[in-house]
């Protein structure tokens, strides 16, 4: 399977992340995303910034767009 791959999949698993793709990828015919900036501290010592957060979401927000979802993105 390819990231680039923007078809429609089953997903079968219950776990969080699965349930949350098929309602984004599956579901949801809008998307508004509410981005907070802060810091967090329980992600202190690990590879994860602010700018990488951003850059997710712009991404997950523009394979959104190609597959013609209305996508709203808000910075706290």
């Amino acid at each position: 399977m390819s990231v680039n791959d923007l078809t429609p999949k089953t997903f079968t698993k219950k776990d969080g992340a699965s349930l949350l793709a098929q309602m984004l990828f599956e579901e949801a015919t809008s998307v508004h995303f509410f981005v907070g900036q802060s810091i967090n501290a329980a992600h202190q010592g690990l590879p994860i910034d602010i700018t990488m957060k951003l850059k997710l979401v712009e991404s997950l927000a523009a394979n959104l767009r190609k597959m013609g979802k209305d996508v709203v993105i808000d910075y706290d």
